[in-house]
């Protein structure tokens, strides 16, 4: 998750963990659990353990064998073009999760979020609509908008990078919680929306 973040973020973000008493071990890949032993790297370093918790993230579910004549990025996704169509087909679209869509200016995957999904979704609608009145018409490229993420940190506190500047505190804990509200809104009742928000924070400022 701080690979997403810029150096400065990522050191407010490893300084703040080590405060809390956590170690941070970037770039040390796991390749093999034993009972109560990590190995660590290709040099197999090892890491003793009493409880392992793995939170390693998410890679895409896509084989090869089972969908036919479409390639597959590394993360096990679709490979889409720039117009978010299944590599090699024209009139194939794929969206969220399961596409292998990059940021044109890093060449870096997007990740895996809410705000991914809704935003591609909406751009191969109109793109769909487009198609249905003109087989011929020109689609513009999809741009993706600059992901913003607050990542909670222990605690109260948070951090929010912006364009130009990185957040941290207790405000932006208390933000989260905005956001999330703003999001529920989108999908559900403002009554569910409210009670779900509110139970969530209920339950977290509980936390020291």
């Amino acid at each position: 998750m701080l690979a997403k973040f810029s150096l400065r973020a990522q050191h407010i973000a490893s300084r703040r963990l080590r405060a809390l008493g956590v170690t941070v071990m970037p770039d040390s890949h796991i390749v093999d659990v034993w009972p109560n032993l990590l190995y660590i790297g290709k040099e197999k370093r090892t890491l003793p353990f009493d409880l392992l918790v793995w939170t390693a993230g998410v890679e895409g579910a896509c084989d090869g064998e089972i969908m036919y004549d479409v390639h597959l990025a590394k993360n096990s996704c679709l490979a889409v073009d720039e117009r978010l169509r299944v590599v090699p087909h024209k009139n194939i679209f794929t969206v969220g999760d399961v596409a292998a869509s990059c940021d044109p200016k890093t060449g870096v995957c997007l990740p895996m979020t809410v705000e991914k999904a809704l935003s591609e979704g909406s751009y191969v609608s109109r793109a769909i609509h487009l198609l249905a009145r003109d087989p011929n018409a020109r689609i513009a490229p999809y741009r993706p908008k600059a992901s913003r993420y607050i990542l909670p940190l222990g605690g109260k506190y948070a951090l929010l990078e912006g364009k130009h500047v990185v957040f941290a505190g207790v405000t932006i804990w208390f933000l989260k919680y905005f956001i999330l509200f703003r999001y529920l809104v989108s999908i559900t009742s403002l009554r569910k929306a409210f009670g779900r928000t509110a139970r969530q924070f209920m339950i977290y400022i509980q936390n020291d």
